[in-house]
Parts: structure tokens; C-alpha cells; sequence
């Protein structure tokens, strides 16, 4: 149930966001309020975040509203083998920070906003982890903005599209070996990624809103292709004392450029919120995205002599779903407590499961409130757990062997992975023109 698997993540480009939501780790959603709902927020959008889950929903807003805050993330994964032997990642910790703020213009309403994409990073540290030579360490971190606009065409119906615009940053780095003569000696090699890609696309959405009494939405993000852009370097680990072995290392491995684009697909996602009792409300999303058009990722780069050449990793991913249910209870006017559960399959097929992503079926829990100190004021908390389920792999240890292609082989193991994952969002919003008096 441990995981030591989640390498290569300058490929990870393609796991950004709300898509990030899909895969189940990496996730980081925008606004205290949607994040205790786990993103089952489309129906309602009921925010200025709306710009970002339903823009639709920004026409739908009463009052020009200023909202901000911060989170906290922790994350660390595990992997751990048939021998029962067991690795796992350092721990990770980080912070994060958003802002949005909506502007009423008669039936139109403008949105803007900042927050992370995502946020995720990973250290292997035992030096003799079997799949080493697959990943080792690495991270993937983004920050999107948002503008976009609302119309109301009714009272209660609207429509809405966004411009959203990505920055990611991301490294990677795994151990190659090489032999440095026939006497059957080796070293290794540290193979590291840095790099950073920028792209953008559009949100469009619907909404059909009547309060607490019921709510409709759907919006669709569009594809976004990410042009990575970054070094491929080389570090010598072992033996690197041994003049043999520097001069080989010196011969074998050149530090270069690389490019590489990929595409991340669209996200189809539809809600229904309604009330079911007179202080209580729940809303389920579904969501859709296709990942099956990506076959490989392919890195352009040089070799040691500076020819250029192709670095691919196969792909062949699938289609993924998620269900997402999220329930409020209004108590008193003046705290409103929220409850989520989501649910979501893999895409990746399990022939292609291996330290670059971990990809499997999740769990996410979570939690939250608004405490509405008065019309105007409203302070907001979340607290997220999601969780990848044990997922079984094969043929992902590798050990030294002398007469086996690049000098590693799988040993045969199997073992199990898992990904836990930790996030704390707090909030606040101003609403300008509403009463400091609750009604």
C-alpha cells in the first residue's frame, strides 16, 4: 500500500487544473466554498470563482464581490513490493494563494481571477530504490488566470464564457547506468528536466439558477496545448572520483536543450444542485475527459553529439469519469456547513502504469463552512483528503544486470501504490454594496 512512483512529471504537463481533479492527486481547487464541495460546484457557481468552474454563474451574482485567501498542501506517497519491503516519498508541504473579483454591468457581468493549477512535488530519497531508473524526484506546479463574462438572458437563466491562461514549471530527473568497461563496472548517471510551457483556452457555460431551490448548470473547457520548453542535464553519481569514469561520462552525456507540447484535453462537466429539505441542498456533477488521443509523449533534444533526437514515452491513455457529491446545510442565517464525496476512474491502462504517473481510482473527502459575520462579510474554510487507491503493478523494479539491455532488468516484483494527499483552503469575501448587518 506504499508508493515510490510518481516520476517524470515534465510529461506532466498534460495534468493540470481542473483535469488534475480527474486523475484524483495533484488537485488544487480555487475558493474555499468549492473546494468543501470538491469541485460539485458547476450548478451553482454562486462566487466570483464561477469565471473559472461556470462562468454562466457570474450573471447570477447579486453584488460585486471580492474574494481571496490562502491554503495549505501536504502530500506523500508510498509503494511497497511483495517482499513487503517499503518506500516512500519525503514529505511535502507547501502554500498556496487566489483572488477573484466579479463587476456587475447591468445584465453583464465581468470576472477575474488568479490560482494555482496545481501543485505537486516529490522526493525519492533512498538511493537504492529499485525504480530509480523510471523516477526519481521531480515536481509540477502551475498558475492559471481568468477573464470572462456572464449574461443573464432571464431572471434565472445566463450564459457565459472565459479566457484561461496557464504558466507550469516542471522538473524531473531519473538514474541512468551505463557500463564504463568490460570489466563489468558501472556508475550511474542522474538525467534531469527542467522546464517551463504557457497556453491558453476558453470556458464556456449555462446555468439555469433559482436559489437554494434549484440550480442547473454544464461548462466545457477546450483543449490547451502547452509548448515545454526547458535543459536536459546530466550529473555523475557514483565512482565519480575514477578518472576512467569522468572521461566516459565526459564522451557519453551532453547537457542540451529540449522542446516538447502537449495537449491538454478538454473537460465536460454538467450539474444539478435542488433542495431536499427547507435548510438543505445537494449538488452532483459529472464529469468527462478523453485522454485517449494521447499515444505518446515525444521530447525533441540532442544526444552527446549534438544530433538532434526523440525522446518518447508511450501513452495509450483511456477516457476517464468522476462523480462528485456535495451537500450544504444552512444553519441559522448565519453558518452554512457543506459535505463532499467524490469518486473517479483511471485512464491509464495498467500495461502502462509506472513511476511517471500512478494513475488509479480515487477517493476525495471533504469538508467546510461560511460563517457570514454579516451580508457583506463572509469567512469561508475547506479541508480536503483525497486519496489514490492501492493500485497493483508489475515489472516496475529493476536491477543491475550485466547482460540485459542498458544494464537493468525487472526483477518481476509486484507491488501496491498509494498517494495520500492533505488540503487545508481559508478564504474570505467582501460583498460591496450588501448591508454590514445580517439580515
Amino acid at each position: 500500500m506504499r508508493n515510490r512512483w510518481l516520476g517524470k512529471w515534465t510529461c506532466m504537463a498534460c495534468m493540470l487544473g481542473l483535469p488534475l481533479m480527474a486523475s484524483g492527486f495533484g488537485s488544487v481547487e480555487a475558493g474555499a466554498q468549492a473546494s468543501g464541495s470538491l469541485g460539485a460546484f458547476v450548478a451553482r457557481a454562486e462566487d466570483p470563482t464561477a469565471v473559472l468552474y461556470n462562468p454562466a454563474g457570474l450573471a447570477q451574482l447579486a453584488n460585486n464581490e471580492l474574494l481571496f485567501g490562502g491554503s495549505g498542501i501536504t502530500s506523500k506517497s508510498f509503494y511497497s513490493n511483495a517482499g513487503q519491503s517499503t518506500w516512500e516519498t519525503d514529505s511535502y508541504a507547501g502554500g498556496l494563494a487566489h483572488l477573484f473579483f466579479n463587476a456587475k454591468l447591468g445584465r453583464v457581468t465581468l470576472g477575474f481571477g488568479t490560482a494555482p493549477g496545481s501543485n505537486w512535488e516529490y522526493q525519492w530519497s533512498d538511493a537504492d530504490f529499485p525504480s530509480r531508473f523510471l523516477a526519481n524526484d521531480g515536481s509540477f506546479k502551475s498558475q492559471e488566470a481568468y477573464i470572462g463574462l456572464g449574461f443573464k438572458i432571464t431572471d434565472h437563466f445566463s450564459l457565459g464564457a472565459s479566457y484561461r491562461y496557464i504558466q507550469a514549471d516542471s522538473t524531473f530527473s531519473r538514474v541512468l547506468i551505463q557500463p564504463y568497461s568490460s570489466d563489468a563496472l558501472f556508475y550511474e548517471v542522474e538525467e534531469a528536466f527542467e522546464g517551463d510551457a504557457n497556453g491558453g483556452g476558453f470556458i464556456v457555460g449555462f446555468q439555469y439558477f433559482r436559489g437554494r431551490h434549484f440550480s442547473i448548470g454544464g461548462s466545457y473547457q477546450t483543449d490547451v496545448d502547452l509548448d515545454f520548453s526547458g535543459t536536459r542535464g546530466f550529473n555523475l553519481l557514483t565512482r565519480a572520483q575514477e578518472p576512467r569514469a569522468q572521461a566516459d561520462f565526459a564522451a557519453a552525456f551532453r547537457n542540451a536543450d529540449y522542446l516538447q507540447t502537449e495537449t491538454l484535453p478538454g473537460l465536460a462537466q454538467i450539474g444539478l444542485a435542488s433542495r431536499i429539505t427547507v435548510r438543505t441542498r445537494i449538488e452532483v456533477d459529472l464529469t468527462y475527459q478523453d485522454w485517449s488521443d494521447r499515444v505518446e509523449s515525444r521530447y525533441q533534444t540532442f544526444d552527446s553529439q549534438g544530433n538532434p533526437t526523440v525522446v518518447s514515452i508511450p501513452r495509450n491513455w483511456n477516457e476517464s469519469y468522476s462523480v462528485r457529491v456535495a451537500g450544504d446545510f444552512l444553519q441559522r442565517k448565519a453558518w452554512l456547513w457543506r459535505m463532499a464525496i467524490a469518486t473517479g476512474d483511471r485512464f491509464v491502462p495498467s500495461q502502462n502504469v509506472n513511476p511517471d504517473l500512478p494513475n488509479s481510482d480515487f477517493f476525495q473527502y471533504a469538508f467546510g463552512f461560511s460563517y457570514f459575520r454579516s451580508d457583506k462579510y463572509v469567512f469561508e474554510a475547506g479541508l480536503v483528503y483525497a486519496q489514490n487507491r492501492d493500485r497493483e503493478v508489475e515489472e516496475k523494479e529493476f536491477v543491475f544486470d550485466p547482460s540485459a539491455p542498458n544494464f537493468i532488468t525487472p526483477n518481476g516484483q509486484s507491488g501496491l501504490i498509494e498517494v495520500q494527499r492533505y488540503e487545508l483552503r481559508l478564504g474570505m469575501r467582501i460583498r460591496f454594496g450588501a448591508s454590514t448587518k445580517r439580515n
